[in-house]
């Protein structure tokens, strides 16, 4: 880290947890971050694992959380046991078991039971319930679709090549 990091960790109670209650990293990285309560300003890290996050102008390849909160910010992966806001914000794949709410926000793909939108695209959107403006290249049912045809293709790829590798190693004894 540069010298004006600012990274500050308070301990558990359970000492067989490796983590800590609150970890903020202000203008620095880290390769792991474990703790309750995670704060990143400006920083960014490749793996998060935390009861809540909350990411400004930072980046994270892989994000895990009861819920999650991004602000002008990018992520690889995010998947929240809660709720996942992103505002002015991108990420490759947000998944959640409660709502996504979206503002001037990008995603690759979107996975969650509600989805809250303002100003905001994603590639692939499933969904129960979208409310507000999304535009999506492929909705629920395309979605399904396109996943249902790509694991059929790799799946019969996959098969034609253990065939071939049979027959060539036969060919060869």
């Amino acid at each position: 880290m540069a010298a004006n990091d600012e990274v500050s960790q308070e301990p558990r109670s359970d000492p067989a947890d490796t983590g800590a209650r609150r970890v903020d990293i202000v203008q620095g990285g880290a390769t792991r971050v474990q703790g309750d309560h995670v704060s990143i300003k400006q920083g960014g890290t490749v793996i998060v694992d935390a009861r809540q996050l909350e990411l400004f102008q930072g980046a994270v390849v892989y994000a895990r959380g009861d819920s999650l909160k991004m602000t002008a910010s990018q992520a690889g992966v995010a998947f929240a046991r809660g709720s996942a806001d992103i505002e002015q914000g991108a990420t490759g794949a947000v998944i959640a078991a409660g709502p996504v709410n979206l503002d001037k926000s990008a995603a690759g793909a979107i996975i969650a039971r509600e989805v809250r939108a303002e100003r905001s695209a994603s590639v692939f959107l499933i969904a129960k319930n979208v409310s507000g403006q999304v535009k999506t290249l492929f909705g629920t049912r395309e979605s399904l679709l396109f996943a249902l045809v790509a694991g059929l293709a790799g799946g019969i790829a996959f098969a034609i090549t253990r065939l071939l590798l049979a027959s060539r190693r036969s060919q060869d004894d």
